[in-house]
């Protein structure tokens, strides 16, 4: 992942991190499920291509990736249905359908 371009001058691991950490410190603070928050937040950008250079898909990056990158989580990891969400509907409201928990809009 740390090949890949995410925001400006950060790569996509180093803000899985830091996405993963926020998430992690905010959900324990609330109360809510805080392991499954840390593990989407790791996973939620797991596309592995530079969005920048070209895609393996027609459409935006933006609606595309979530589907992409929990295809790529599910082979790779075991994944609980809190942690399936987080990294299909992290970019909610661009997914149409709104978080079921709310660990996902916490991320």
């Amino acid at each position: 992942m740390e090949k890949f371009k995410q925001h400006g001058n950060t790569d996509c691991l180093e803000h899985s991190l830091n996405v993963s950490y926020t998430a992690y410190r905010l959900c324990k603070r609330m109360g809510l499920d805080y392991c499954s928050a840390a593990r989407g937040g790791l996973l939620h950008d797991f596309f592995l291509y530079d969005w920048h250079l070209g895609k393996p898909y027609i459409g935006l990056h933006g609606f595309m990736h979530p589907r992409i990158a929990l295809e790529n989580a599910g082979k790779y990891f075991s994944l609980n249905s809190v942690e399936r969400e987080i990294i299909l509907k992290h970019m909610w409201p661009l997914t149409v359908t709104p978080p079921k928990y709310r660990e996902t809009y916490v991320l």
